[in-house]
C-alpha cells in the first residue's frame, strides 16, 4: 500500500508498506526513511539494497529510485521525502 501524504511547506510523503510474501522467512527489515535530493529521473542502482543512490556511492536519490528501493524492501515501512522544492513531474 502506498499512502500520498502532503505536509505543508515540507513536500510530499509517501510512505509505502511493504507487505511480506506468505511463507516467507527471515528477520524483519527496520522501517526505511528516503529522501529524494534530486529532480532528475533515473533508476536505482541497486534495488533492495536498503540505499536509493543512481550510482554506488553517489548519494543521489531520485523520485524513480525512491519508488523503486521501496518496491524491492521485502517488509516494514517506508517513507520516501520529496522537498517541496523537487515537486516537478513529467508524463
Amino acid at each position: 500500500m502506498i499512502a500520498l501524504r502532503p505536509r505543508r511547506g515540507h513536500g510530499l510523503v509517501i510512505v509505502a508498506a511493504a507487505l511480506i510474501a506468505a511463507g516467507s522467512s527471515g528477520a524483519a527489515r527496520a522501517d526505511l526513511q528516503i529522501t529524494v535530493n534530486s529532480p532528475s529521473d533515473v533508476v536505482d542502482a541497486n534495488p533492495g539494497d536498503g540505499i536509493c543512490e543512481t550510482a554506488a556511492g553517489n548519494g543521489v536519490c531520485t523520485v524513480r529510485a525512491a519508488i523503486m528501493e521501496a518496491n524491492h524492501t521485502p517488509s516494514g515501512t517506508v517513507t520516501i521525502q520529496v522537498p517541496a522544492s523537487r515537486t516537478e513531474t513529467t508524463c
